[in-house]
């Protein structure tokens, strides 16, 4: 049962601390906290937050008008009541021999509730991150996303 034991844990529960960070930082990006996410990243995966937090503007007819950032209409989405169930789930994590460097694959399963307008098969997403260690802080230094079928 020990044995059981352990390999339960490590499958269900266990989290290492890189994998909190990748947490904190999808939470900010739910909320579309900016300086949060900016505070959990470096190197390549800046420029995801850049992306996410500028804001942009549309010009019609001679018109310039402000529009939210991604990150702002993001965070308005996520508080609707779309009744979405989203399961995260480590497929690899692969720790460097140093323990500086971490490289997760995380498979993003989203099933929706049924409706008559829209189709309920649960959509896959995977995100691929390489993660390093900044003093005892964790930071996502190369983010990647790809729809799995």
């Amino acid at each position: 049962m020990g044995v059981g034991g352990y390999f339960a844990y490590n499958k269900y529960f266990y989290q290492s601390d890189a994998y909190k960070a990748y947490l904190k930082f999808e939470e900010a990006l739910h909320k579309g906290n900016c300086p949060d996410m900016y505070a959990l990243v470096d190197g390549a995966a800046k420029t995801y937050v850049d992306t996410l937090c500028a804001s942009q503007s549309i010009t019609v007819y001679g018109q310039t008008a402000q529009l939210p950032s991604a990150a702002s209409q993001i965070s308005d989405m996520s508080a609707m009541p779309g009744g979405g169930k989203l399961h995260r789930e480590i497929e690899t994590e692969t720790l460097s021999d140093d323990g500086n460097q971490d490289s997760l694959e995380i498979l993003l399963t989203l099933t929706f509730r049924p409706s008559n307008f829209r189709d309920t098969t649960p959509e896959k997403r995977k995100e691929k991150l390489k993660m390093q260690k900044f003093g005892e802080a964790w930071k996502i230094i190369e983010y990647a996303q790809e729809s799995v079928k």
